[in-house]
């Protein structure tokens, strides 16, 4: 019983985490239009324009939803919790999987604009395309495990996704070491990365 709640859990996070990678696939997209027509200084009028308005609505109607006693913010009560929960030998795979899942998602938001605009000429309007692409990879990883989910099970939709992502690993880091300077060589991989880091952390 457990198990399937928590399958159901996934799929409405997979329905969800849809509707949610609409935004990593406008913002690159709007960003370069932003960039292209008044400057790159202009972004971080607007970052300012964003945060100030975000910081007026938190004061004015954002309140703490949680109870007091459930507040465990404090370092010591979070190291704590999650040693304990290290301590747990079925969570230890896939607590791993989601981190090397994570460690590519940050790699590919870290160094993408360096690779592809400066390494390989991709124009800003370009790289912000070619951004919205490889969120179409995490878009179609969790509308396939919102579907998979319930029939094959956790377990083996992890198998899946692992295999997806090493896959996309390997081909990146063979066209890149065979010296293919093309754009396609970097967004490609990780397209299909991103697609089985869908099937992983949804799931776990």
């Amino acid at each position: 019983r457990d198990l399937h709640a928590h399958e159901q859990a996934a799929r409405l996070l997979a329905s969800m985490t849809i509707v949610f990678s609409i935004v990593p696939i406008a913002a690159p997209l709007i960003g370069a239009a932003i960039a292209g027509n008044a400057g790159w200084r202009s972004i971080f009028w607007c970052f300012a324009a964003v945060a100030a308005a975000l910081t007026l609505a938190t004061m004015a109607g954002l309140h703490e939803t949680a109870p007091r006693e459930r507040r465990s913010m404090h370092p010591a009560d979070i190291a704590r919790t999650f040693r304990l929960i290290l301590g747990e030998q079925r969570f230890v795979a896939p607590f791993l999987l989601v981190l090397c899942a994570h460690l590519g998602i940050i790699a590919w938001v870290s160094s993408s604009a360096f690779v592809l605009v400066r390494g390989l000429g991709v124009s800003t309007a370009g790289y912000g395309l070619a951004f919205a692409l490889v969120m179409l990879g995490q878009i179609t990883g969790a509308w396939a495990s919102s579907r998979l989910v319930l029939r094959v099970g956790i377990a083996r939709l992890l198998r899946i996704g692992t295999a997806f992502m090493l896959g996309a690993g390997m081909a990146a880091a063979s066209l890149a070491w065979a010296g293919v300077n093309h754009w396609a060589a970097v967004v490609l991989p990780f397209l299909l990365f991103l697609f089985g880091t869908a099937l992983i952390v949804l799931p776990g």
